[in-house]
């Protein structure tokens, strides 16, 4: 059961099609472990058995028939609760929408079903994804499983239940959304792999929106080569021309050109053992060819995070201000306090901050013009105690809240653990519709180190 449940894509593929196993035979290993884990882990608001069981037996029946949807049909999937799955509860993280049913299905979710994914559930999030800790005070918040023998750690968020269930082996992958971190964010703090889409890359048509100028879709996956096998069924083409500037094609590793962000321009203190993981990866990336420079950037991350703040919080008031207020709804106050806040943007205010952007985005590429990547921390530090954490004064999205006010990419990988054993990312960035090129260097990256096959103590 354990060998299914940590089984790569690539494998559990391979398998199905040898017909050494079965997608009934997968899908209910992993039903199975969550009815015994989940409960513990709390990674899932919603468990769909008899459709996920019958989902399943259709796949072994069309794949016996000759029919392969894909690689990865009758390979299980689970999907953040951001994504409306038509018929079935969509809460968006809040407790206010616990009988709020979906009258259609997210663009992302049907690109799954057609390739024949087999949906196991839908995975808790922090209320609308509004916060990068992962906690959630009426829907409850998921237990890093990295801690499971300790006190309550946090997942990492908004996407906290898809990054637990991957992590604890409940699901083979997982769905999550970005909007300044959140695929990333409890990717690192779970140790796995996210990818950060570029804006339009993957449809976001049915996916309850928090900043409709930010946000993204992505894959959350136990490798960058899992989670290319799903970027490959739910991207779209890009709407734009490729942009020359950093990342300007999918070469490989050893004719990479990489820039490393100085230390010193960290926007948030890293702790001993960020520092020591990021100088370990850009070593490895050293020792595959690549060329791995230290830069001085043109911009100050912890500026753009809070410039970011100002377009998520009008566009977020846009979105769930009408009802948001209402003291008779069961809305968390933090939920509250984020989305009223964008009640005094003014409108010159806005507009401003998206001009500011653009000239930014600009600045930005043309200082790294000739580089293919940046490398940066994904988090300052790995997954502390939830009640430790202070979510007011102590931001966990300084290193990625950037990537989406620049308009790019990014992908974080596993590459290391803090002294109590958590894990922590390190983040490549690319430019815009530079997906295939994160993923290239990721699987080289992981090629040569085996951070990403770690599962946590207990739970093999």
């Amino acid at each position: 059961m354990s060998s299914i449940a940590f089984s790569s894509l690539e494998d559990l593929s391979a398998a199905l099609a040898e017909r050494s196993l079965s997608s009934e035979e997968i899908t209910r290993a992993c039903l199975e472990r969550i009815a015994r884990l989940d409960p513990k882990a709390g990674a899932f608001v919603d468990v769909y058995q008899d459709a996920a069981i019958a989902q399943a037996r259709a796949a072994d029946l069309e794949r016996a028939s000759g029919l392969c949807r894909s690689s990865l049909h009758g390979v299980p999937v689970a999907v953040k609760d951001l994504c409306e799955l038509e018929g079935q509860v969509t809460t968006g993280g809040s407790a206010a929408w616990r009988a709020r049913r979906s009258g259609s299905t997210a663009a992302v979710i049907r690109r799954l079903r057609e390739a024949g994914m087999v949906v196991l559930g839908k995975t808790h999030t922090v209320e609308f994804a509004f916060g990068g800790w992962g906690t959630n005070e009426h829907m409850g918040t998921p237990r890093n499983p990295w801690g499971w023998n300790g006190p309550h750690r946090v997942p990492g968020g908004s996407s906290s239940g898809s990054g637990v269930a991957v992590a604890a082996g409940l699901a083979p992958v997982a769905i999550g959304t970005d909007t300044g971190g959140s695929v990333r964010i409890p990717s690192a703090m779970n140790g796995i792999t996210g990818l950060k889409t570029t804006f339009g890359r993957v449809s976001l048509d049915g996916v309850i929106p928090l900043s409709r100028t930010l946000d993204s879709v992505g894959p959350m996956a136990r490798s960058a080569r899992d989670a290319a096998m799903v970027y490959a069924l739910i991207r779209q083409d890009a709407p734009v021309p490729q942009e020359r500037g950093l990342g300007i094609s999918a070469r490989p590793v050893h004719a990479l050109r990489i820039a490393c962000m100085a230390p010193a321009q960290y926007p948030w203190p890293v702790d001993a053992a960020t520092a020591r993981a990021v100088e370990g990866a850009a070593e490895v990336f050293r020792s595959l060819g690549a060329q791995v420079e230290t830069v001085e950037l043109p911009v100050d991350f912890g500026a753009l995070a809070a410039h970011l703040g100002t377009i998520i919080s009008a566009e977020a008031y846009r979105e769930h201000g009408e009802y948001i207020g209402d003291p008779l709804l069961p809305f968390s106050e933090q939920a509250r306090r984020r989305v009223l806040g964008g009640q005094g943007v003014t409108a010159a205010q806005y507009l401003l901050a998206l001009e500011a952007r653009c000239r930014t985005i600009q600045s930005f590429r043309a200082s790294l013009d000739g580089f293919d990547l940046l490398l940066t921390p994904t988090v300052p530090f790995g997954a502390p105690p939830a009640d430790a954490v202070d979510e007011d004064t102590t931001p966990m999205s300084v290193f990625t809240r950037p990537v989406n006010y620049l308009g790019g990419c990014a992908i974080s990988l596993p590459c290391g653990f803090d002294a109590d054993g958590m894990p922590l990312g390190v983040q490549l960035i690319a430019a815009p519709w530079q997906e295939d090129l994160l993923l290239a260097a990721g699987e080289s990256f992981q090629a040569v180190t085996d951070w990403h096959r770690r599962v946590p103590p207990g739970l093999d």
